[in-house]
């Protein structure tokens, strides 16, 4: 095929996520996929960040505290003591503010 730039205007539309994965539809990371009965959330491209938020989801079930009832420091303390607990390696303590939605 020969290029032009006419030919290379009109690539975006020509391709489509279904093209470049070989046929098969793939989830953008973070997004929710349906697994049978369950849903399983994909691992980002952040991967500290992920495991920050399945550390405060196991620890704060109904959504981490604010911080006044749990200053940041204590807070990355806790989810750094799960995720050892849980054979994960630790992460900073402003990752898991970001994780936590705090600002």
């Amino acid at each position: 095929m020969k290029w032009t730039s006419k030919s290379i205007q009109s690539l975006p539309q020509r391709l489509s996520n279904a093209t470049l994965s070989g046929g098969v539809e793939r989830p953008l990371p973070g997004e929710a996929v349906s697994n049978g009965a369950n849903q399983i959330r994909l691992a980002s491209r952040q991967p500290d960040r992920e495991r920050a938020r399945r550390a405060l989801g196991a620890l704060f079930p109904d959504g981490p505290p604010d911080a006044a009832s749990l200053p940041n420091k204590r807070l990355a303390k806790q989810v750094n003591e799960w995720l050892e607990a849980n054979g994960q390696p630790s992460v900073g303590q402003r990752t898991i503010q970001r994780a936590a939605g705090r600002p």
